[in-house]
């Protein structure tokens, strides 16, 4: 089973994505707390890692280099398009602007998922 990480501190979104993923076949770990992020990407192994840039007392962009250090493919989003560089230049397959359609998010793990 496709087992995603799905960090956004934006409860309400993360909880429509995550019904959508999970209808999906797909397991998603959503953390209640973003400090440790690295050790649970290193305890949880996902296969995919969709992050929110602008999660409180996190640097996105050592989450990303420490993810794609283990191969985990990452989507990264933010409100503020400013963040697309520093997402892309960390090593991020890809970046959305909030706000996004779901559609995009559900595309980019369709893409994954038959990479994989």
């Amino acid at each position: 089973m496709i087992k995603i990480l799905l960090c956004d501190d934006d409860q309400e979104s993360a909880a429509v994505l995550e019904s959508l993923l999970k209808k999906r076949g797909l397991q998603v770990i959503r953390p209640g707390q973003f400090l440790q992020l690295e050790i649970l990407l290193d305890q949880a192994r996902p296969d995919l890692l969709l992050l929110d840039m602008c999660l409180p007392d996190v640097s996105a962009g050592s989450v990303i280099e420490h993810a794609r250090s283990r191969g985990i493919p990452v989507l990264a989003f933010s409100g503020m398009s400013s963040w697309r560089q520093e997402a892309l230049d960390a090593g991020c397959i890809a970046f959305l602007e909030k706000p996004f359609s779901v559609r995009q998010v559900l595309e980019f793990v369709d893409r994954h998922v038959k990479a994989s």
